[in-house]
This record gives structure tokens, C-alpha cells and sequence, in this order.
């Protein structure tokens, strides 16, 4: 038996597993959030910086994009095995 987060995990106890994957599928989905409130942050005030320092502000965007990308992929995969726990699919319409 194991603790991680809030989920005990025990062998062969596939909610618990399911559970876990949804506990750091929320997580992936928090982490977007918060870069894409950083990416409106930039925004506003990219267009205040010149030269130098607008590409340097333009490269943190691109990064934080990027970042974002990589989450979108990690909640995708924690989706994926969360169905394969569980048999739970997305609705068809």
C-alpha cells in the first residue's frame, strides 16, 4: 500500500488508480490555467518593450506556449488512462 497525494493505492485497486490520474489530470489543468493567465499578462503589456527586450518578452511567450503544449499532452495521456481504468469514455455528441 502506498500513499500519494490524497489516494492510497493498494494492488489491484483500479479507482484508486483512476482516482490518482484524475487527481494529476486536474493538476496539468491547473498548471494550464495559470500560464495562460500569464500569457494574457504578456500580451498587454508586450507592446510597452522595444527592441532587446520586446524579443526577449516574444521568447517567453513562444516558451510558455510551448509549456503549455506539453501540459495539453500530459492531461491528455492522464485522460487516455483514465479511461482505460475505468471503461469511461467521452460522450459521443
Amino acid at each position: 500500500m502506498g500513499w500519494i497525494g490524497v489516494v492510497v493505492l493498494e494492488a489491484g485497486d483500479t479507482n484508486a488508480m483512476a482516482r490518482l490520474m484524475a487527481l494529476n489530470n486536474k493538476a496539468e489543468q491547473d498548471a494550464i490555467h495559470e500560464y495562460t493567465e500569464t500569457l494574457s499578462a504578456l500580451d498587454a503589456v508586450k507592446e510597452n518593450y522595444k527592441g532587446a527586450e520586446r524579443v526577449l518578452v516574444q521568447g517567453i511567450i513562444n516558451s510558455i506556449k510551448e509549456i503549455i503544449s506539453d501540459e495539453l499532452n500530459h492531461a491528455q495521456k492522464l485522460t487516455n488512462y483514465y479511461k482505460l481504468l475505468t471503461g469511461i469514455t467521452p460522450a459521443k455528441d
